[in-house]
């Protein structure tokens, strides 16, 4: 992938951004073409759709709600959305005068380009081959919600903080700590799933001082306040919210109020032990192409943990001991996003999870490339033939995401 003339010559964060503009790139371009537009100026508008809406009235109106809300009005209640993406959007508005609109969806793209650069870092961190990385990226490229990261939606901005969360977690540089902190606020600041993943610093070191923990327990509470450092901070994206929420509605958690009024999302926090939440498909309500794929993305995306832990066990005897724990990360985070994702859609046939479960599909992919790569495994990845196939299987997520994309910027209801 990256044997482009002269190409490797350069550092490899030049390299991954190079990499990570080209991808998103492409898929601007994807959601421009398939658009059913005349043309791309057309077809790129039609990217800010559904709750690109809200976003922009947030940024236009500020946060505004009758007590208690109202069902799904912008004009009186539109307190169902973070704050993390229309600020950053507002502030790209504000510095280079543009539209509400462009403006989100700048935001959105730029934040893709910087989640594929995290993507090819995290490859180069773990010295994955070149035709590994590639798989790792089409595996996330081709899902049938990829084309959400350059929508006007925060999923582009979510991922990218929580990916560089999880980078500068893990890095040993002096600096690492205080962009891990700065992405994990932003990542708590953009959707409430990111909150329970803001404690992840503290389970990282937890896990990688064992030792420490044993024979110098002084050093190990010492060395973890910098950790807890980062959590504190990260969390405060979520906290300050609710602040806002009680001192300006009387309610910290007015924001769960008005999802459950203005969408009917009840939290049913034992839904995935439920068998009908897995079957959510055969309900008569949903029989149409979106309801379908997102109540079926539940039962993949749990077949999905099982297939990475069979893996994990199997390969278990030939790897180094303790290599589990630097994927244990993405198992951690993807089941606590589909956890909580799951839970709070299960009152609504599981609508939306297509494109909620992606997160989760992003941070598997990533964790399975990682297992792949430090076993026998990764030499079928020399074999063309392999690639091949896997090309062959992809097809159809592609397929279903050019039909999805149609959808939805002709303001069809996917996710």
């Amino acid at each position: 992938m990256l044997n482009i003339i002269g190409f490797k010559r350069y550092p490899r964060i030049y390299q991954a951004i190079c990499l990570g503009l080209g991808f998103t790139l492409i898929q601007v371009l994807f959601g421009c073409l398939f658009s059913n537009s005349q043309n791309l100026v057309e077809g790129y508008s039609k990217l800010c759709r559904w709750d690109c809406d809200w976003y922009t009235h947030i940024i236009e109106h500020g946060y505004r709600s009758t007590i208690p809300p109202t069902p799904q009005n912008p004009d009186l209640s539109n307190v169902a959305f973070f704050p993390g993406y229309p600020a950053i959007a507002g502030a790209i508005k504000n510095v280079f005068n543009l539209s509400t609109q462009t403006a989100l969806l700048l935001a959105a793209q730029i934040a893709c380009w910087g989640f594929w650069t995290y993507v090819f870092l995290l490859f180069q961190r773990w010295r994955i081959s070149d035709r590994l990385s590639l798989c790792g990226a089409i595996a996330i490229l081709v899902h049938p919600a990829a084309f959400y990261l350059v929508a006007g939606y925060s999923e582009s901005l979510f991922l990218m903080m929580l990916l560089g969360f999880l980078y500068w977690t893990a890095s040993k540089k002096r600096v690492a700590w205080i962009l891990a902190a700065t992405h994990g606020f932003v990542m708590t600041a953009t959707r409430v799933v990111g909150l329970p993943i803001a404690i992840y610093p503290l389970f990282h070191f937890w896990l990688l001082s064992a030792k420490d923990r044993q024979a110098k327990p002084f050093r190990f509470w010492q060395k973890s306040s910098k950790y807890l450092l980062v959590s504190a901070v990260s969390i405060l994206g979520s906290l300050l919210f609710f602040a806002f929420c009680y001192f300006k509605f009387g309610a910290w958690n007015f924001y769960m109020q008005t999802q459950a009024i203005g969408w009917g999302v009840k939290p049913n926090y034992l839904a995935i032990f439920k068998p009908e939440s897995y079957f959510a498909f055969l309900d008569p309500k949903i029989l149409n192409l979106p309801g379908v794929i997102n109540a079926i993305s539940v039962p993949f995306a749990l077949i999905s943990f099982f297939i990475v832990f069979l893996l994990e066990r199997k390969a278990a005897p030939f790897l180094i001991e303790g290599s589990w724990k630097q994927r244990a990360e993405f198992y951690v985070a993807g089941w606590l996003m589909f956890y909580l994702s799951a839970c709070g859609m299960s009152s609504l046939s599981m609508t939306s999870m297509v494109r909620y479960t992606f997160c989760v599909h992003v941070v598997l992919v990533l964790a399975t490339i990682h297992l792949i790569s430090r076993t026998q495994f990764y030499r079928l990845f020399n074999q063309k033939w392999i690639v091949f196939l896997l090309l062959l299987m992809a097809t159809p997520s592609l397929l279903l995401q050019m039909k999805f994309v149609g959808m939805f910027t002709n303001m069809q209801w996917v996710a």
